[in-house]
């Protein structure tokens, strides 16, 4: 059950992937799901969603015709600007920055 939830977490980014669906759909409820997922695999369901979502952002912005706002919908943003924050958190930079030094390094 946990290795389906974390196939789910890690290529499902659509906005009505909750928990309490994901919990569902795999026939337990939020709690159990939340605690054993913590358990087994040491980081909590939104921080290993969220980690997959930035690293199919970043894949992203290196296919330099994808524009941020349709990356931004690619991983589960309803708006560009709460993208560029979440972006921004994880990884330092703006979507724009990195996609900018990600240009500069295939250059060279």
């Amino acid at each position: 059950m946990f290795e389906r939830a974390r196939e789910v977490l890690a290529t499902d980014f659509s906005e009505s992937q909750t928990i309490p669906r994901l919990a569902r759909k795999l026939g337990t409820n939020t709690t159990k799901l939340k605690s054993g997922f913590r358990l087994l695999y040491g980081t909590t369901i939104f921080a290993y969603r969220n980690r997959h979502r930035m690293d199919r952002a970043m894949e992203l912005l290196a296919e330099d015709e994808t524009s941020i706002a349709a990356v931004a919908s690619a991983v589960g943003f309803r708006h560009q600007a709460s993208f560029t924050s979440a972006f921004r958190g994880h990884f330092g930079v703006t979507p724009n920055q990195a996609r900018q030094k990600l240009a500069r390094a295939g250059k060279t």
